[in-house]
Order: C-alpha cells, then structure tokens, then sequence
C-alpha cells in the first residue's frame, strides 16, 4: 500500500510536470480559460494534493524501508 501510494504520487507529479513544459505556464489557467480548460492546472492541485494525502513522501519511504526492506530503525 505504501509502495503504491509513493508510486501513484510520484507519477502523478511528474504528468503534471510534463504537461506543464510542453503547454507552458497557459496550462495553469483555470477552468475555462486555458489548453485543456483548466484540466492541467486541477491535475497540477491534485498531484500535490496525493502526496499531502498519501502521507508525506519521507513517511511513504520510510515505512518501506522498514516493512518491505527489512531494515531497521
């Protein structure tokens, strides 16, 4: 779950990123006005938003060391 969540969040954030370079900064406009009527911009809030949620990506990455990796603490 933590892997999964980590993953998620990463990809999310580097669409985001992509899109945003290949649109330029347009694609933060909001609903309506920009390429993709605000899409960009919303899935921009909500990559932060995943990885606010998700648990900080430290906290992510720390539970798998130890979980999934065996390693101490």
């Amino acid at each position: 779950s933590s892997m999964a969540k980590l993953s998620i969040a990463d990809l999310m954030q580097e669409v985001a990123g992509f899109a945003l370079e290949l649109l330029g900064p347009e694609a933060l406009l909001e609903e309506g006005t920009g390429p993709l009527r605000g899409r960009v911009a919303a899935f921009q809030r909500a990559s932060v938003a995943t990885t606010i949620s998700g648990g900080a990506a430290e906290v992510q990455r720390t539970v798998i060391a130890h979980r999934e990796l065996g390693c101490r603490r």
